[in-house]
């Protein structure tokens, strides 16, 4: 491979200024995901699905503090082959949500401030050894915080009981896992995470416990083996799959599928909705497992300028 130039990357820099790569930063495949966790905490604050123009702001507010995380930790990292942008703008993002979030429950202010404690450990991942290794835990941390920041909108301080704060614990285990899943998946470009520093296989098997502990804690709510499902699917899967590229894309789904399968137990009494539920997990993980891993001529290969984001990632290493 050639050695790649300051000029070459500061092109490649220049030519990511349009509308689809800005959108490209706020990793729209996880609003949904970040919604569900909304509706979770609604769903167990409210009990019911009669809803309200409250709703609607209170899923902008939602919007408002991913784009925070997502767009400061494209800020931080200033990776050449992206979009740029300042950390004025997710800063100005996080103030009004804050603001809003003010007006109607003053406790919610202190569920943004451990997101952004969270975020900011988050995005600084690389800067020590101890926030590195720990770096999925930060984002377990960001995921439970939002979930308690949407109850705290909903019914305030009083909804943070025994129930709340096992669902919350298992939000950050279950996200935890996940971000520890994308860290193998990132294994050869990252500097200094928990993955590099002590291998995949001892990440998988950190991953496999949490999950398995927040399927204990889900078993002991509901005695339901039907909530549980996904994760016990996708523990088999941790134990006998090795693609951290597919293994993560799926652990985005099963923190969605687990978050709809609390909603429905406790909004509907008809276990059938949970079989189909599970039915549409199975279908989308067997798709994201092995579709690919079926050898074909006409499988797609992605376009993306592998010598170039090779080198960068190596040469940060250095």
């Amino acid at each position: 491979m050639s050695v790649i130039k300051k000029n070459d990357l500061n092109k490649i820099s220049k030519n990511k200024n349009s509308l689809k790569d800005y959108l490209s930063l706020i990793r729209a495949y996880s609003i949904v995901d970040l919604l569900l966790i909304l509706f979770l905490a609604r769903t167990l604050s409210i009990g019911n699905i009669d809803f309200s123009y409250k709703d609607i702001l209170f899923g902008v507010l939602y919007i408002l503090l991913w784009l925070y995380l997502t767009l400061d930790l494209e800020a931080q990292h200033k990776h050449p082959y992206r979009a740029q942008i300042s950390h004025k703008f997710p800063y100005t993002l996080l103030i009004i949500a804050t603001i809003i979030s003010a007006y109607y429950s003053i406790t919610s202010v202190l569920f943004i401030a451990l997101i952004w404690v969270s975020t900011n450990l988050y995005i600084r991942k690389e800067s020590s050894n101890i926030v590195s290794h720990t770096s999925f835990l930060t984002r377990g941390l960001y995921e439970a915080s939002i979930f308690f920041y949407g109850i705290s909108l909903y019914v305030g301080i009083s909804g943070i009981n025994l129930t709340n704060i096992l669902i919350g614990l298992v939000i950050f285990l279950l996200y935890s896992s996940r971000n520890l899943v994308a860290d193998v998946r990132d294994v050869a470009f990252d500097k200094n995470t928990f993955t590099v520093r002590y291998g995949s296989k001892n990440s998988y098997l950190v991953s496999l416990a949490t999950i398995v502990l927040a399927a204990f804690i889900l078993y002991y709510l509901y005695s339901s083996f039907l909530v549980t499902l996904p994760i016990l699917v996708y523990a088999i899967a941790l134990l006998f799959y090795d693609n951290g590229f597919s293994l993560h894309r799926s652990a985005i789904k099963l923190t969605s599928f687990t978050s709809a399968n609390i909603i429905l137990y406790i909004l509907f009494s008809e276990p059938i909705l949970l079989v189909l539920s599970n039915t549409l997990f199975l279908v989308v993980l067997s798709d994201f497992l092995f579709y690919e891993a079926t050898p074909r001529k006409s499988n797609p290969k992605q376009k993306v300028n592998t010598e170039v984001s090779f080198l960068l990632f190596r040469d940060n290493r250095k």
